[in-house]
């Protein structure tokens, strides 16, 4: 047995092949099926509160909460998985998670769970239920670059929202949607799915979704290099994340903030703001959201003349991305190229792989830290 202390409790856990012979015995008893049906029905209820409770201003330690209690989760979720009767728990425990996963990084986890969930046996209803699982597959999708398989999912998802009246997916889907037009440079299409998201997300007063929404927009108007847009739109998101207790989304947009300064050519603003969201991340250990932190100091240095610390910090978010499967949209695949281009034109070929490399070998601690020091 292992004890270990979290948010100044100390919880003792078994070593895992000591679990897994505690799992084996308890299938051939059975007591054990009452054991494990608790077990699943706790976890549920569990996932469903944090689901809320991430996106709010105790989201810190909910998050530390579902990192502990993670092992357990899956636990319950593959008794769900392998119950006859366990469709629709499946779908509402994976769906819980969707959001967990997602900021965690664990996308391909998170992926083939829901799909497993969708695809149970019993999964035949069009509910709430199914609706949300179809929203966070289309996402764990999208995050992967699997773009048709995303579109399907999401699309399905709205249409199922609709039908049974499921407002707050229908909002979710749309938002997702949008986003993914924007990865694919469908900018037309991004504006129709924001207006949408925006008319209904209002007419639910979820303030925490209309923040979500416009600063996706904000991402709309950035890659359409209306600045002035993209920093109003960036601001208001910011204000309302702060009024719910969002951290993270205010992180996420202080960072996009960030980088429309880089684009202004303002270099201590844009370190002040990318700064700001980098910390806060860290602390959140949202791993896709450090990634993209990672990335922007790259080219904050780079515009600051640091060519080795930009060489640095590119190989660093390029490994980090890698070991989460995120992609680029198709405008940040230009301007990493761009980027990548004008470090080894400033360092020569062989001093820009030896420091490229060397940031391939950094973890997430020590890389967010080198990102931090001082570098303008």
């Amino acid at each position: 047995m292992i004890a270990e202390s979290h948010l100044g409790e100390t919880r003792y856990r078994l070593l895992e092949t000591v679990r897994q012979y505690a799992r084996d015995i308890m299938k051939e008893s059975d007591p054990a099926e009452m054991t494990r049906t608790r077990h699943q029905e706790y976890y549920l209820q569990f996932a469903e509160s944090a689901e809320t409770a991430i996106m709010g201003p105790k989201q810190a330690d909910w998050l530390k909460r579902l990192d502990v209690e993670h092992d357990n989760l899956r636990i319950a979720l593959e008794t769900c998985l392998n119950d006859s009767d366990g469709a629709e728990s499946a779908m509402r425990l994976a769906g819980a998670l969707g959001r967990y996963w997602w900021r965690r990084g664990y996308l391909r986890m998170g992926r083939d769970y829901l799909k497993a969930a969708i695809a149970h046996t019993g999964a035949t209803a069009r509910t709430n239920a199914r609706a949300k699982a179809l929203h966070w597959v289309g996402v764990m999708h999208h995050r992967l670059g699997e773009y048709a398989e995303a579109r399907e999912t999401l699309e399905m998802g709205l249409q199922i929202a609709r039908e049974v009246g499921d407002s707050a997916e229908e909002m979710l889907c749309l938002n997702t949607l949008g986003n993914m037009s924007v990865f694919l440079r469908e900018l037309a299409q991004a504006r129709e799915y924001y207006r949408q998201a925006l008319e209904v997300v209002r007419r639910l007063g979820d303030r925490y979704g209309e923040a979500m929404i416009l600063g996706n927009m904000g991402n709309l108007a950035y890659d359409e290099e209306d600045f002035t847009e993209s920093s109003v739109l960036y601001r208001q998101a910011i204000a309302i994340f702060r009024e719910t207790g969002s951290q993270i989304g205010e992180a996420v947009y202080l960072a996009n903030l960030g980088r429309v300064q880089l684009r202004l050519g303002e270099l201590v603003d844009a370190k002040d703001y990318l700064t700001q969201g980098l910390k806060i991340t860290r602390q959140l250990r949202d791993r896709g959201q450090m990634v993209f932190g990672l990335w922007s100091f790259s080219q904050l240095n780079y515009e600051a003349a640091h060519y080795d610390r930009a060489a640095r910090l590119l190989g660093a978010s390029d490994s980090l991305r890698d070991e989460i499967g995120s992609t680029l949209s198709s405008s940040a695949i230009e301007e990493h190229r761009v980027l990548q281009e004008a470090v080894q034109t400033a360092l020569g070929e062989k001093e820009f792989q030896t420091h490229y490399q060397h940031g391939r070998t950094m973890n997430w601690d020590n890389a967010v830290a080198f990102a931090l020091e001082e570098s303008v």
